[in-house]
């Protein structure tokens, strides 16, 4: 019975502890690049590693995260965005983009694994689509 109970209690200290890890700290300086894809077939680049490149620039308080991200692509002005969303104790995240002015840009869906961030954005403005990896910067 005693066997059972410390079993018991043992496990039960165990998922307590899975639940209070919380999500990974995802918080700093992150660099990638990314490829662009247009509803028309184009993709940006087309075969021509690191032309679009990616830098950003999060913050975090628990689950939620937020903060910029700039996104450069040869022949155009660099986009700068503000992020906001939230990180699941999985590393799922999901989060909006809103540009300098505020107004509604684009989703972001990803998943956080060990230093790198592999994920996808939906442009809502010209309804392209960015597949990106970015990693975590060193101090």
């Amino acid at each position: 019975m005693k066997k059972g109970l410390i079993l018991a209690l043992c496990f039960g200290l165990l998922f307590a502890g899975v639940a209070i890890a919380g999500p990974p700290d995802i918080s700093g300086e992150w660099s990638g690049e990314g490829q662009i894809i247009f509803p028309d077939g184009t993709i940006i680049p087309d075969g021509i590693p690191g032309q679009v490149s990616i830098d950003a620039v999060i913050y975090q308080e628990g689950s939620l995260i937020w903060g910029t991200i700039t996104a450069s692509v040869p022949s155009f002005d660099p986009q700068i965005l503000v992020i906001s969303g939230a990180i699941s104790d999985n590393g799922t995240i999901r989060a909006n983009f809103r540009d300098a002015v505020g107004d509604p840009f684009g989703v972001f869906d990803a998943k956080y694994m060990g230093n790198k961030i592999e994920g996808t954005a939906r442009d809502f403005s010209d309804v392209s689509t960015l597949y990106s990896t970015v990693t975590r910067v060193k101090d």
